[in-house]
Formats: C-alpha cells, structure tokens, sequence
C-alpha cells in the first residue's frame, strides 16, 4: 500500500468540502474509489485577494499501486510519498527517581504529563493560583480590584495563554508537533486544531482542557504544588540537587526542569546569581528608513 500526500488543493469560498475526494481523483485520472483512507490533514485560507478568497488543502489517502508515484511524477512537487512518523514511547525508569518541574505553562505542563508517563516520581511547583482562583483573581483586577503579583494574567495555572484565545502557532517545524496537537484534543480541545493552519482552542473550551490536563497529571501521582515558588537552587559540589522555597522548605530531586516562561523576572535573576549559563534569545525589530539630504 502506497501512503501519499498532495498539497496546493484550491477550492474557492463557496465549493463544499465533500468535494475534495472526486476532486483529487479527477486531478490524479484515478477512480475515487481507488484513493482509500482519504483525509484532510491542513486546511488553510488564502485571502490576499479580497475579491477570490479560496481555501488551501493538504490531504492524504492510500493507493494499492506501490508504482504510482514513479509511474506518473509528483505533480509539479505537490504529491509525496507520506514517511511514517516515528513517536517515541516513553521509557520507563530502572529504579525510582523524582523529578522536580518550575512553572505549570505549556512546558511545564507537557514535562510533566511525560515525565509522570515515564513511572517518575514528580513534583509541579506553580508559584501562582489554581486555574479557579486565577480567574477570579484576574476578573477582580479587570474591575478596579488589586493586582496580586502572584495571580494574574502571567502567573498561575496554564501561563500567560490561559487569558489568551488559546493560538497554537509555533514556527517550530517538528513531526512530533501534531503528538502535542493530540493530546489536546484528548483533553477536549476540538479536533480541528489537527488540520487548521493557523489552530487555536478559544479562551472559554482552553480552561475546560487545562482543568482535565491536571486531573490527568494527577492520577498519574504528580503532586502539584500552587504557591510555591522556587527561591534558591541547591547545590552540592556545583550540581544542581534541589530546590529551596521561601519558607525553607527544600525540595530535593534527581532532575530539575525549569519552564517559568517568558515574564518570570525574578526566576531568571535567581538562575543568573547562581551561576547558570544563560543566552539571550535573538529578535528581529523591523523599523523604517529615511535618507536625509542636505
């Protein structure tokens, strides 16, 4: 069997979707009855012409003639071969280890839920609010109320995209970026994010996903910590073994993840006065020109 993708399908705004099958066949001279386990896998539109707005497709199906594509060319690039794509499965630890995650944002959250998978014992540290509390407590602050600096629109549960509308655009060109994809749609998020071009949940249904993302992480035995933010390092002969909460208390782990996002100040100058490398990241500001003449 023959697993192929074909890119650049064009049907205008008003040509229904069902089509896109007879379509296909018409454009590869086949059967439709030949094009087996045909699917959408990208939808996007294209809208740079007002006046012809068309949507883009990507689909993928299976042929019995392993020879087609040889025999008749790839259509001007648009046809491929579809590689299977190889996810690994998580490893299970030789013996008990702990492990301690900084930061409940998508990094943090995804490291956990693969960590916990792997049989490791885990920890979450969140130094913001539950996802219920944050929500009050940003509602609050909307309305005139106080703005706490532990609960708000970047710390807490979910990071800064909790009070997003949920966007899933990366530029990040990974194969396993649809396994992310996955287990957000396992967790309620529509399955359209897995073949629109530009995804995104929505505010209101991203909570509803987030709220089953811990009740996973949970029966799995991650122990999530809220309020609890990671003040000093632990060291013992240069290697990171632990970390220290304000109150004292000392977390000790055999790996430490930090995922504190992108607004975690205080994290960062932490990390710094201990002596860890750190890189700043490139950013490209675009700016206008003028020629001055005399």
């Amino acid at each position: 069997m023959l697993n192929l993708r074909l890119r650049d399908i064009i049907l205008s705004i008003d040509d229904v979707e069902a089509s896109l099958h007879s379509r296909v066949a018409t454009l590869l001279r086949l059967e439709k009855e030949r094009l087996h386990d045909f699917k959408v896998v990208r939808r996007a539109v294209d809208a740079r012409r007002k006046s012809q707005i068309r949507r883009v497709y990507t689909v993928e199906f299976s042929l019995t003639d392993d020879d087609f594509l040889r025999r008749h060319g790839n259509c001007k690039g648009k046809l491929e071969e579809v590689k299977p794509i190889v996810v690994p499965q998580p490893l299970t630890a030789r013996r008990s280890k702990t492990a301690t995650v900084v930061g409940m944002g998508p990094a943090g959250l995804f490291a956990a839920l693969h960590l916990a998978r792997c049989g490791l014992h885990v920890i979450l540290l969140e130094q913001g609010e539950p996802l219920e509390k944050r929500v009050k407590d940003v509602l609050s602050f909307w309305n005139g109320g106080t703005l706490l600096g532990h609960s708000n629109v970047q710390f807490g549960e979910g990071g800064a995209g909790t009070f997003s509308d949920g966007k899933l655009t990366t530029r990040v060109n990974h194969p396993w970026s649809r396994l992310i994809l996955q287990t957000l749609v396992d967790f309620g998020a529509p399955h359209e994010i897995l073949i629109e071009a530009r995804p995104h949940i929505g505010t209101d249904l991203l909570r509803q996903v987030l709220l089953r993302f811990r009740q996973e992480l949970e029966r799995l035995g991650v122990v999530i910590r809220f309020r609890s933010r990671c003040s000093e390092l632990m060291l013992r002969q240069k290697r990171v073994v632990g970390v220290r909460l304000p109150n004292g208390e000392e977390l000790c782990a055999d790996y430490l993840l930090f995922a504190p996002g992108h607004s975690a100040r205080a994290s960062y100058a932490m990390l710094a006065a201990s002596g860890v490398a750190m890189e700043r990241k490139p950013f490209a500001m675009g700016c206008e020109s003028s020629i001055l003449r005399p």
